[in-house]
């Protein structure tokens, strides 16, 4: 089967984010579990090629137009053409028939995003304990990060509505009923 990347669009994509890293998304029917497995062989080729710090891709979950995946340490632009190149070929060899493109952003409702003078706003707080050693910034341990994703997902969840994940200058709209959206969320946190 045939993947295929337009570096351009991705590089534009970057470049709109301010070089803090990139959100990419598998434009077609593929599973998000062979996107994932695709985006780990990636990883796994990047650090056996010496690249791991310069380009490394985790999973975003699912989106309304198929999988995403967030490249963080995207310092060069070679190492980021390399990275997704790569992921076609495992796409490729795993049956898929797809396009690897910038994940478009979601936009926030102006309600939500400040853009209407609005009494009142939906929040959400949430203190957690901490532990040293981890690799992110979020240092909850692991059965906190998913009882706080499972929480959070069931707060979001209204018939008919939408949730929005975010990170950095990235929004992603999500169907509310998507199966694992807890565990997509709580990955992407850790």
């Amino acid at each position: 089967m045939t993947v295929t990347v337009d570096h351009a669009a991705p590089r534009r994509a970057w470049a709109r984010q301010q070089y803090d890293g990139l959100w990419v998304q598998v434009s077609g029917d593929v599973p998000e579990a062979v996107a994932r497995s695709a985006a780990e062989a990636t990883n796994d080729d990047a650090a056996a090629a010496g690249r791991a710090d310069d380009t490394f891709g985790e999973p975003g979950g699912e989106s309304r137009s198929g999988p995403v995946l967030f490249l963080s340490r995207t310092g060069q632009p070679q190492a980021v053409q390399a990275w997704l190149d790569s992921r076609a070929v495992h796409l490729g060899a795993a049956g898929a028939e797809a396009r690897i493109v910038p994940a478009r952003p979601a936009r926030l409702p102006k309600w939500l995003d400040g853009g209407l003078d609005q009494p009142l706003r939906l929040t959400a707080l949430a203190a957690v304990p901490t532990h040293p050693g981890a690799r992110s910034g979020w240092t909850a341990p692991r059965g906190t990060t998913q009882a706080l994703a499972r929480h959070a997902v069931a707060w979001g969840h209204a018939p008919g509505g939408t949730t929005y994940l975010g990170r950095g200058l990235h929004q992603q709209a999500v169907p509310n009923d998507l199966p694992g959206l807890a565990e997509a969320l709580a990955s992407g946190v850790e």
